[in-house]
């Protein structure tokens, strides 16, 4: 009978061990799919943002060049030599935003490591700093080529909307429907 009885006892221990691992497995699984299901809808929320800003960026950069054709009063060759540069140098932009990018993920993926290396964050912040740098020098050089193809007069405007940008000025109201002029 005591045999029996020991046998019941190990049957019984065995089955709460194997209900624990069990219970442990499910929970298990349970925070595996809700933390994966998370960052993936985050990044469709994301990448839907991205699009949209996308979008508004283009419209607001095609408002700005029809402003400021309009502006400096561009003859039909001057805006077709500005479209040309401008691709030009949106090409070059686009390349350095997006190894900028990768930098940015990679800076993000060794700054939460446990411990992080500092050694590998410090080389690769000198490393953006020349990727912003050489954006900075192409940017100043695409405004020089800019002036280049400017008469006089143009330039002066061309200078002086640059200068007066982002302060109120330049001729930057709205007409009330939130599109500004370029619906004027």
């Amino acid at each position: 009978m005591e045999k029996l009885y020991q046998i019941t006892n190990l049957k019984i221990k065995k089955m709460r061990t194997l209900q624990k691992k069990s219970t442990v497995l499910v929970v298990t699984l349970l925070f595996a799919v809700v933390a994966l299901a998370q960052p993936n809808s985050q990044n469709q929320q994301n990448r839907g943002k991205g699009q949209q800003a996308n979008s508004q960026n283009m419209y607001k950069q095609q408002c700005h060049q029809e402003r400021m054709a309009s502006h400096l009063e561009l003859t039909e060759q001057q805006t077709e030599q500005l479209q040309a540069l401008r691709l030009t140098h949106q090409q070059k932009m686009l390349f350095s935003r997006n190894e900028l990018g990768e930098k940015k993920a990679k800076m993000q993926t060794l700054s939460t490591a446990n411990p992080a290396d500092m050694k590998a964050i410090n080389t690769l912040i000198d490393e953006m700093s020349v990727v912003k740098v050489a954006m900075m020098k192409e940017k100043a050089a695409h405004k020089q080529e800019v002036r280049k193809l400017l008469s006089e007069e143009q330039r002066i405007k061309f200078d002086m909307y640059r200068h007066n940008k982002g302060r109120g000025h330049g001729n930057r109201q709205g007409n009330g429907n939130g599109h500004g002029q370029c619906y004027r």
